[in-house]
């Protein structure tokens, strides 16, 4: 998005950003680049609003003590010549080595401090993109700077736009520095969280096979953002086994229709995401926006299952999935990190009446709580609806044994 000349006279003149750097690189230097992602506005506790922008640095060629310090300016109103609020990050890379791409698209390209902390620059993918044509550049993974408390109402148009800070170089490219949306009075977010999980004993062995689910939820989103989860299997506090979701391949999510505020919500379709190679569609929901919090309409996915197969466990291991982003994926957001880890339980916890089978007296509670937050709700989004009909069919008969 191009800066309009209203913001970037603030840059240049009211907080005097760029310094005595000058506005062009001199001829050779190395292609530098400061890139916004995407911006969350959630709930204060104190009152006003949240911003949480995401953001990074790229780099291609020797950039050693190159100034990346950046300031993250938020506007409220259109035609708003002064921000409301801004935040100002330290970024001096150390080295990059500009060889991403050459060998593929991984591991470490370089490094950097972030206000004082050494963070590793990674080769990472911008997809969407054909097959074996995806930009492969050196960046580090996403920095999040939160900006709190800000008044907002519902249809204000907010922009946040990236700027060099005082004495920091400029940059080649500032066509990716800004985000403009209207605000609708609700939360604005993105989620990936696991479900229930379980273990199911291996027919004829001590081994057992862990089953378990995630989905994704966004509210708000504008482009195409990488969501992939990467999921450990946790015993007694050690990684005994990994789960790359996709199949190592990058989720995308593509936002469609937005879904309704105000209380409202239909079960249209909002979004498809990419999975391994397949479209998931995604629909409208009415769940829970924070920990907490009253539920909101998102648009979410229904649960993608999967199985880690034949894990040895002896009794009383404690056994749990913990989710995580895979590199160059957007993070966690505050709020949301209650369903990065569940424990792994025997597979009864559709047993709702505790007799030891899931049966017709287990559906007629959940279909006698539909529509609320339980019992029932077994994936544990806020509401008992078909995903949860759906894990108590599959667990349908006798319980194991713990």
């Amino acid at each position: 998005m191009k800066r309009s000349s209203r913001l970037l006279g603030w840059c240049i003149v009211a907080a005097g950003l760029l310094g005595t750097t000058g506005l062009v690189q001199a001829q050779g230097s190395p292609i530098l680049n400061r890139r916004i992602g995407e911006v969350a506005v959630l709930p204060s506790p104190t009152g006003g609003w949240n911003f949480q922008v995401l953001w990074t640095v790229e780099a291609n060629g020797t950039s050693a003590g190159a100034n990346q310090g950046t300031t993250i300016a938020v506007f409220v109103g259109s035609g708003a010549e002064v921000p409301v609020a801004t935040a100002t990050v330290a970024v001096n890379l150390d080295f990059t080595d500009g060889l991403c791409g050459i060998t593929g698209c991984t591991g470490g390209c370089g490094g950097g401090f972030i206000d004082g902390v050494f963070n590793t620059m990674l080769c990472l993918e911008d997809p969407p993109c054909p097959a074996g044509n995806c930009d492969c550049t050196c960046r580090f993974p996403w920095i999040t700077s939160n900006i709190p408390g800000i008044d907002l109402s519902p249809g204000d148009e907010i922009t946040v736009i990236l700027y060099p800070a005082s004495g920091a170089m400029p940059e080649n490219d500032e066509s990716d520095d800004a985000r403009t949306f209207v605000f609708d009075g609700e939360p604005r977010f993105w989620n990936v969280g696991l479900g229930p999980a379980q273990k199911e004993p291996v027919a004829g062995s001590d081994l057992f096979n862990i089953v378990g689910s995630w989905e994704i939820g966004e509210r708000g989103i504008q482009g195409m953002a990488e969501l992939t989860p990467i999921i450990q299997l946790v015993v007694n506090g050690s990684v005994q086994a990994q789960y790359d979701a996709c199949s190592g391949n990058p989720w995308i999510l593509a936002p469609g229709n937005a879904c309704p505020g105000g209380g409202g919500c239909s079960s249209d379709e909002c979004a498809t995401g990419s999975c391994a190679g397949s479209n998931v569609v995604l629909h409208c929901k009415l769940a829970k926006c924070l920990e907490g919090a009253i539920q909101c309409c998102i648009c979410t996915s229904d649960p993608q299952f999967f199985v880690i197969p034949n894990v040895l466990l002896l009794p009383n291991d404690e056994v749990k999935l913990v989710l995580m982003p895979a590199p160059g994926a957007l993070p966690t957001l505050p709020g949301f990190e209650d369903d990065d880890s569940v424990p792994v339980d025997p597979p009864c916890a559709a047993d709702l009446d505790g007799d030891g089978q899931v049966n017709g007296s287990d559906l007629g509670i959940m279909l006698g709580a539909w529509g609320t937050p339980g019992p029932g709700d077994l994936n544990d989004d806020g509401t008992v609806d078909g995903s949860d009909l759906g894990l108590l069919l599959g667990a349908w008969g006798d319980c194991f044994p713990v």
